[in-house]
């Protein structure tokens, strides 16, 4: 099988299963906070940080000179 295949099903499989923990975080954090909270910001910040690491994390993996580090 190819390495550069597994890496990208790992991946898949860690951004899927971070996805379900923040979901699940976020889900608790609007159902029991207090409706005129005004931290609930943070929400919209933590989204946005959250899809630009797994953005820049996805573009890394394929840059990763795989084929060097098989033959290694």
């Amino acid at each position: 099988m190819n390495i550069k295949f597994l890496a990208v099903i790992a991946h898949a499989i860690f951004l899927a299963v971070y996805g379900l923990l923040v979901t699940a975080l976020l889900w608790h954090y609007r159902r029991y906070s207090l409706p005129g909270d005004k931290a609930r910001w943070i929400i919209g910040a933590f989204l946005l940080f959250a899809f630009i690491f797994a953005a820049i994390s996805t573009v890394l993996l394929f840059l990763i000179p795989w084929d060097k580090i098989i033959n290694y």
